[in-house]
């Protein structure tokens, strides 16, 4: 591979189906054996270890976290409740 290789402006081509094939039948191998060597890392892991890898999770999902904007939810329950309430005490 060259530097040219890299400074096309042309999209990149998507993988061949054999590419997929290959890729598919890799991770069918090398799945189960990971998964295995996960499950022994985790069993041998101490309590402590395992609170930390829980609050790891927790900074990275914070970290990647997408604002949402307020929907208004709250705040028109607040209004059905009260026409309800008025409702149910005439």
């Amino acid at each position: 591979m060259t530097s040219d290789d890299f400074s096309s402006n042309d999209p990149p081509t998507p993988p061949t189906d054999s590419a997929n094939a290959g890729f598919v039948a890799h991770w069918k191998k090398l799945g189960p054996q990971l998964e295995e060597i996960r499950a022994q890392e985790q069993a041998l892991m101490t309590q402590e270890q395992r609170w930390q890898a829980i609050d790891r999770v927790l900074d990275l999902s914070y970290q990647f976290r997408t604002e949402r904007p307020l929907t208004g939810l709250i705040e028109l329950q607040r209004i059905f409740m009260k026409a309800w309430g008025n409702e149910r005490n005439r």
